[in-house]
């Protein structure tokens, strides 16, 4: 007997934007379907994709715009920046996430 049986799980994003700068592009989905980090990949507990970063950035940054990850954990919202060539500064507590973060911008 399982312990755990079939379960379909979600977590929510709350994206904001500052002030009345419009989405850049429009006509996207709102929900966003991107597979869990799973297995030897997964550093950190909370850990996101890249991919669904990119797909969030996307849509309300251009390149060259300023971005700050106050709460960046192991990066990828950092690592999703640099990709997209968007200028980002994030801050991280604890050393064990942010030598993580340092780690995953130096291999993007």
């Amino acid at each position: 007997k399982p312990d755990y049986g079939p379960r379909y799980t979600y977590e929510c994003i709350i994206f904001a934007n500052k002030g009345r700068r419009p989405v850049l592009i429009s006509g996207m989905n709102d929900v966003l379907d991107y597979p869990a980090i799973s297995g030897k990949l997964l550093q950190h507990a909370a850990e996101k994709p890249v991919e669904l970063m990119k797909n969030l950035l996307t849509r309300s940054c251009a390149p060259g715009d300023k971005l700050l990850d106050p709460c960046a954990g192991t990066g990828p919202v950092l690592a999703a920046a640099k990709l997209l060539r968007i200028q980002a500064l994030g801050f991280e507590i604890n050393q064990d996430t942010y030598n993580i973060a340092l780690n995953r911008l130096a291999e993007t």
